[in-house]
């Protein structure tokens, strides 16, 4: 049922894709089309570039994150209270940072589905069709010999929300400890055997 709901909407769009056909059209068709997709296949490389700057924005924000959370931790002046309290608000910010980070990466994927449908069907009315042709080796029905790149990105930001739960946790195990309102410096010295 799912496949003929998408070759539905595939024919919707092809429809709204090709409302002109060739013998109604007044200028070179062909020239005009192999414009347009030259044009599309640029606008997908620019979608692609800024979802790149957008995963690297966000892996630097929660790189940043993790080294300022370290700076604050090793203040031997500051009460551990704080800077475990400090750990956890920071976290707590950087799992919502993450649940963000995956959210643009899937709005990514399914603008980029889109797109690589449009081409495929501009390449429909094309001599060669590139893509097609490139997306039919890398996932053939037998065995795919391309795996999808948008689950390993979309792991990334989970791996952060493992160690910002992980780091809440410690924070919450220590804030517990009845030296809590020591210097960090005083707690592992009092820990330590």
């Amino acid at each position: 049922m799912a496949k003929q709901n998408t070759d539905k909407e595939k024919e919707n769009i092809r429809s709204e894709l090709f409302k002109i056909e060739e013998d109604s059209y007044s200028g070179d068709y062909y020239g005009d089309l192999l414009k347009e997709y030259q044009l599309y296949v640029g606008i997908m490389d620019e979608t692609s570039a800024r979802r790149q700057n957008a995963n690297n924005f966000f892996l630097a924000l929660n790189s940043l994150i993790i080294t300022i959370m370290g700076v604050f931790l090793n203040r031997a002046d500051c009460p551990l209270f704080i800077s475990l309290l400090w750990m956890i608000a920071t976290s707590i910010f950087g799992i919502l940072l993450c649940l963000r980070w995956r959210e643009i990466i899937q709005e990514y994927k399914n603008l980029n589905s889109g797109r690589f449908l449009i081409i495929h069907l501009l390449e429909e009315r094309l001599p060669a069709k590139l893509f097609k042709a490139e997306w039919d080796y890398l996932r053939p029905p037998e065995k795919a010999r391309y795996g999808k790149l948008t689950v390993a990105e979309m792991n990334v930001p989970i791996y952060f929300v493992i160690l910002y739960i992980l780091l809440i946790v410690i924070g919450i195990v220590l804030l517990s400890s009845p030296n809590v309102h020591c210097s960090i410096t005083d707690f592992f010295n009092s820990t330590s055997v």
